[in-house]
């Protein structure tokens, strides 16, 4: 069944973020999954601002989520710094970080429990002037606490121990001029 646009046709992206704790955007997105289409959506989003958190998690814990989107999230979230530490530590020594800190720990957990296997496009992060991604597969491996440590954040390592496809996220919706449209076919 394809995306049918909630009522009213289609929402800016700005809508989106401050409707999204509304039903019907998560039944929309729910309907026919699009994990593409989520990604598209938060990176769309103003950033100065933060996306929503209660969307990220949203995302994150999907079964259809792809570890691109975990991936940009986890270190768009400073997800680095947090590994190791509880989660009580980790909301006391960063409390900058607020609610993301659950987004953080959700993919923590996840990807201890068998990860993020969809792996069909390639992470925002491998654009940003800073990307390393070797630096930061040792990082994560150096900083992991083990499995003899259960209550400390342990290292997403799965996210990114292995490359990532090279195909930009595409999805038969496109955020354009702030408002979530159906791709023109042509």
């Amino acid at each position: 069944m394809p995306h049918r646009l909630p009522p009213g046709g289609a929402r800016a992206a700005d809508d989106v973020a401050r409707r999204i704790a509304d039903p019907a955007i998560y039944d929309w997105l729910a309907a026919d999954p699009d994990p593409e289409l989520w990604h598209i959506i938060l990176w769309s989003l103003e950033w100065d601002k933060g996306p929503d958190p209660v969307f990220c998690n949203w995302v994150v814990a999907r079964p259809e989520c792809d570890r691109a989107t975990a991936a940009d999230l986890f270190l768009a979230f400073s997800g680095p710094d947090l590994v190791g530490l509880t989660g009580g530590e980790a909301r006391e020594r960063f409390p900058e970080f607020g609610e993301y800190v659950e987004v953080i720990v959700r993919i923590c957990e996840r990807c201890a429990n068998g990860g993020y296997p969809i792996s069909r496009f390639r992470p925002n992060f491998l654009d940003w002037e800073d990307a390393d991604l070797p630096k930061w597969r040792e990082d994560l491996a150096r900083a992991n606490p083990g499995p003899d440590q259960p209550d400390r954040l342990q290292a997403p390592v799965s996210l990114l121990e292995k490359d990532f496809p090279s195909r930009e996220p595409r999805s038969d919706y496109e955020v354009r001029d702030g408002m979530i449209v159906r791709r023109q076919s042509g």
